[in-house]
């Protein structure tokens, strides 16, 4: 233990040294002698990575490589990374925690990684960083010259949000494109936090589930031919070869042949139905999602339906209905980005695909009673 003339003490000479100076939660610095582990070799003492396991190697598996660790020269270099004595070195650790200070047996318990063997010395001093972070000052530039003033206090740190807790922005109303006035919907439904890594999990389900899987190449034995050996082991100049169905040949197999799979990932109905309400949720946010009482169309024509969405400024859209409408259905499906889909069969590849969604009334009712 040691103080200095700048240190404040009430210590007086001959005083008696405690575990008392300490306090139970304050940072501490801790010197040590670390454990000896003897002559040890690069690979304990340096991580190295060893020699090769096969490919001819039976001798120096864990041999240190050409460094000149054997009659040349015969000895270890200091200050290189070489077999030689480990541990028994002094070792500071920064910024250990007092746990518990115990005054009758005059100990400490410090959380952490104090260096030593069991029963040997260490020093245990004040944390000199932890020291510089508090006294340090959090400064800012003045406005108008003249010294710099303290910053304001740091706010304090906020709670982490409930487990699909609704956004605060979350809207409570959809616009209406064929009138005025907006839809009161439920934040059940529209009113959650965006969940990227969950939406693009269940995209990336859906996308694999579109995959046919049917891909199917030969391999070197599923290859017809190739069974005698095209020309003598010797005496051609040419490379050894015991068939010329080999993968290296010309007409011959594949190395990895790809098989039929199946690519499908399992989305249970929870991620499915979070996936919907972050995603309805997001597009109701960034004012994406639109409502309307109806579509009307006097008959199924694509000029007609096209007028319309040009009128709403919906160039590419996805019209989710409550129910199949045969007239929308025609008229929509010679439009290049345009898809007319019911309320069961809506899925996330599709809420992605368009710039804008527009809802029946009818749709946004059903979808709150499915997603409630």
């Amino acid at each position: 233990f040691r103080l200095t003339a700048a240190d404040k003490t009430d210590l007086t000479p001959g005083a008696e040294i405690k575990a008392d100076l300490f306090k139970e939660g304050e940072i501490v610095d801790v010197t040590g002698t670390t454990i000896g582990k003897g002559f040890a070799g690069t690979m304990k003492r340096h991580n190295f990575a060893g020699g090769y396991a096969s490919h001819g190697n039976s001798l120096s598996h864990r041999a240190p490589g050409s460094i000149g660790q054997r009659q040349t020269p015969g000895r270890v270099f200091k200050g290189r990374r070489m077999s030689g004595h480990m541990g028994v070195q002094r070792r500071t650790t920064e910024n250990l925690r007092v746990v518990q200070v115990d005054l009758e047996r005059n100990l400490l318990l410090i959380r952490g990684a104090v260096p030593g063997a069991p029963g040997g010395q260490v020093i245990v001093r004040p944390s000199l960083k932890a020291a510089r972070r508090a006294t340090r000052k959090i400064t800012t530039p003045a406005k108008s010259g003249g010294a710099p003033k303290q910053a304001a206090k740091a706010a304090p740190a906020k709670a982490a949000p409930a487990k699909a807790a609704p956004a605060k922005d979350a809207p409570k109303k959809l616009k209406l494109v064929n009138g005025s006035g907006a839809l009161q919907v439920s934040e059940a439904a529209f009113g959650h936090k965006f969940n990227e890594p969950l939406v693009h999990q269940v995209l990336t389900a859906y996308r694999a589930a579109g995959r046919a899987g049917t891909k199917a190449q030969k391999s070197r034995a599923e290859v017809s031919g190739g069974g005698r050996k095209p020309y003598a082991q010797k005496g051609t100049g040419q490379a050894r070869a015991g068939s010329n169905r080999s993968p290296l040949w010309i007409g011959g197999g594949k190395t990895f042949a790809a098989k039929p799979r199946d690519f499908t990932q399992k989305v249970n109905r929870k991620m499915y139905r979070g996936a919907i309400r972050s995603m309805l949720s997001e597009l109701a946010r960034t004012e994406r999602l639109l409502v309307t009482d109806g579509i009307k169309l006097e008959a199924p024509k694509t000029k007609l339906l096209a007028q319309q969405l040009k009128a709403w400024e919906l160039p590419s859209v996805l019209i989710v209905v409550e129910a199949s409408d045969e007239k929308l259905a025609l008229a929509a499906r010679n439009l290049p980005h345009v898809e007319v889909i019911e309320v069961p069969a809506l899925n996330p590849l599709s809420l992605a695909a368009y710039d804008k969604v527009l809802m029946t009334v009818g749709a946004v009712k059903l979808i709150e009673e499915r997603l409630q």
